[in-house]
């Protein structure tokens, strides 16, 4: 019977913590490994005046802006202007054809010489001419206008003469046009308006804020106004806040911003920040508040470690948020590489930022 010899490798394993053994050859080779600390940034706990920021969305409109209406029912004989074109007050808009109001205006320039005859001979009865106007009594003078039509014509010859001078329609106002409808050669009661002018050198902002904000609001607060799509900023003054609170719970509030750059159109939407101080705040990166078990946690560095910290917040803007307890000014929070900290785990200072922004 053949003898079987059976060789069965033994395996080593070490108890040494952090230690693992290896075989190569005749050699074994030890690893260790070491538990690296979490770097993070961290920045000291601020106080002192914060800088509240009072976010909205908003409409901007054009402080001036009138619809141009036709005054008189003719032809419209020319347009002397084009959608997006600036005018200045004065400035002719159409002309509309006054063919028919000239000879009206002719026709009463005649009828007030005839009257003016009649109220001379008028006049003659009482003894006087009207070449001494100045001699006559007011009450006989008075008379011989009624008897004579002399008041009838005048009035007849302004009403003429005003209509004629309202074939030429001009801006009342310097600014832009907008919504041109009318065209020529067609009559003027074919279309609502000639066109729609718009003063948007100043435009009003319309915007609503929480009544909860309402206190942080008042007459001359800076606010910024940003357009869509643009990030440049355009400054403004709250000039209205209506004391009026709508079922919402939001109060209406305007602004005034200065267009002159030609940023805002007429009717487009904007986003709104208000800026208002409020002195004496504990605040600190709105990226150090984390939510844990329903609540609001912060972790502060404390010779090596970090310290869990429940608090409770307060005001806010884009980058900051107030701490109304559970921090003190001096302490240093971690803002970064939180997410997964433990109480009391051991973190390390990132070395490329540190300190206070």
């Amino acid at each position: 019977m053949k003898n079987f010899i059976f060789i069965i490798p033994l395996l080593f394993f070490s108890c040494n913590s952090g230690e693992t053994s290896q075989v190569s050859g005749d050699t074994i080779v030890k690893s260790t490994f070491k538990k690296e600390n979490t770097a993070v940034r961290v920045m000291d706990v601020l106080q002192g005046s914060f800088n509240l920021e009072i976010l909205s969305n908003g409409k901007a409109y054009a402080i001036n802006n009138a619809d141009i209406r036709f005054p008189i029912n003719v032809k419209i004989q020319s347009i002397r202007v084009r959608n997006g074109e600036s005018v200045r007050r004065g400035q002719v808009l159409a002309i509309l054809d006054g063919t028919e109001l000239k000879s009206k205006l002719a026709r009463s320039k005649e009828a007030v010489d005839k009257a003016g005859v009649e109220l001379d001979d008028r006049l003659i009865d009482y003894g006087y001419r009207l070449k001494d106007s100045s001699k006559i009594p007011a009450d006989i003078m008075r008379m011989a206008k009624i008897k004579s039509g002399y008041n009838s014509a005048r009035y007849d010859y302004a009403d003429a003469k005003a209509a004629l001078n309202e074939t030429y329609i001009v801006a009342p106002f310097s600014g832009k046009i907008a919504n041109l409808e009318a065209r020529i050669f067609n009559t003027t009661d074919a279309f609502k308006k000639l066109c729609t002018l718009i003063d948007d050198s100043e435009m009003q902002v319309e915007f609503n804020v929480l009544e909860t904000e309402y206190h942080f609001l008042s007459k001359g607060s800076a606010v910024e106004v940003i357009p869509y799509g643009e990030g440049l900023p355009l400054k403004g003054i709250v000039t209205q806040i209506n004391p009026l609170i709508d079922d919402n719970g939001m109060i209406k509030i305007i602004a005034i911003v200065d267009n002159s750059g030609d940023h805002l159109l007429n009717g487009m939407s904007v986003k709104v920040i208000v800026k208002k101080s409020v002195p004496d705040k504990i605040y600190i990166p709105k990226e150090a508040v984390l939510q844990r078990q329903n609540r609001q946690v912060v972790f502060t560095y404390e010779d090596g470690r970090a310290k869990w910290n429940y608090v409770e917040t307060d005001l806010q803007n884009s980058k900051y948020i107030c701490i109304s307890s559970g921090l003190k000014s001096g302490q240093k929070v971690i803002i970064s590489n939180n997410i997964n900290l433990a109480h009391d785990a051991e973190v390390t200072l990132d070395k490329t930022d540190s300190g206070r922004e």
